[in-house]
């Protein structure tokens, strides 16, 4: 019977039949503090997000972590925040208050690409960018040695468009204070892709260097499997464009497959036994995503067993519109 091929159909059947595995998005991190402040944040704690950013001021990847998804948490707050923070004075409530604000411009904005984005809303979004950046003045200037609001102004200032110049500097000021810290490279590459101005062939060189400097147990290796998903997105959105099945089901195979190697000598440079980073889970969302699209069974296997229950909006979104519905299409095989 598998000769008509029964076999295959009944195997298919009974994959189909496997009971999904339960994802939680948003939160690829390992943090009970921060689980537990953004909870009472939600709430109206205010002082419960305030101590878990104060806890961390030496510790630039919690710090940065923790701001982020704390500001996410006050999203259409920020001017009760601004109010409060005028009282205070107090480093890590200015920094909320700028998260707060970036966080409520992208939400304006969209995922999608510029092209997406009309004027109006544009107009908007940047007018809410620019409200962030005197509080994340006001909190480098209370730290100064903090890089947590300087790696808040460079999505700021990729959205903003400022000159090369001024992101360069921006890049600098947060490297002098945190040399390898994993959101800054994050944003970095962001701004020298091909969608912000950008080119394919800078990224990528900027991509090899993070494999390059990384210390053993660093997750900046991922910066490459990310690169590789700026890549293939434009390509892949292009040949929906033209309506290219053919071209797109090549490109679904190939993309990834001609650069496993070298995604594998990063990902074993990570070593990640080493020690335990606040960004693991993130890399392994990328890693994974990237060993399944090049077919490496072993390798997705192992990556998927390291993000665990957690799913990253980047790279699985950038395969579909629902992230959470190709990360269950794209990993069945492989579980």
């Amino acid at each position: 019977m598998g000769l008509f091929g029964w076999g295959k159909r009944s195997a298919a059947r009974k994959e189909a039949a496997l009971p999904r595995p339960l994802m939680v998005q948003d939160r690829a991190y390992h943090d009970p503090v921060l689980d537990a402040a953004v909870a009472e944040l939600g709430e109206g704690s205010l002082q419960a997000g305030l101590t878990v950013l104060a806890e961390c001021r030496e510790d630039p990847e919690t710090r940065t972590l923790r701001a982020a998804m704390l500001g996410k948490t006050v999203i259409g707050h920020s001017d009760e925040l601004t109010a409060i923070a005028e009282q205070a004075e107090d480093p890590d409530l200015w920094l909320l208050v700028g998260e707060a604000r970036i966080q409520e411009a992208w939400a304006i904005r969209g995922s999608g690409s510029g092209s997406t984005v009309g004027a109006d809303r544009a107009k908007l979004f940047h007018a809410t960018l620019r409200r962030a950046v005197e509080p994340l003045h006001r909190s480098a200037k209370l730290l100064p040695k903090d890089a947590a609001p300087w790696v808040s102004l460079m999505p700021v200032a990729r959205g903003l468009n400022v000159d090369r110049e001024q992101n360069d500097d921006l890049w600098r000021k947060v490297i002098d204070r945190a040399p390898m810290l994993y959101p800054a490279h994050w944003h970095r590459l962001q701004y020298l892709a091909a969608k912000w101005g950008g080119s394919e062939e800078e990224m990528l060189a900027f991509a090899h260097g993070c494999v390059d400097k990384a210390p053993p147990g660093n997750p900046l290796v991922a910066m490459l499997p990310l690169a590789y998903f700026e890549t293939y997105l434009p390509r892949l959105r292009k040949l929906i464009e033209e309506r290219s099945p053919l071209k797109i089901a090549t490109l679904q195979v190939r993309h990834f497959a001609k650069v496993a190697g070298e995604l594998a000598e990063a990902a074993d440079r990570w070593r990640t036994e080493a020690q335990r980073h606040p960004r693991d889970l993130e890399a392994h969302n990328l890693f994974a995503a990237a060993f399944c699209m090049a077919m490496d069974r072993e390798r997705a296997k192992a990556h998927l067993a390291g993000m665990g229950d957690r799913l990253h909006r980047i790279p699985w979104g950038y395969l579909g519109a629902d992230a959470e519905e190709e990360y269950h299409q794209r990993t069945a095989k492989f579980r």
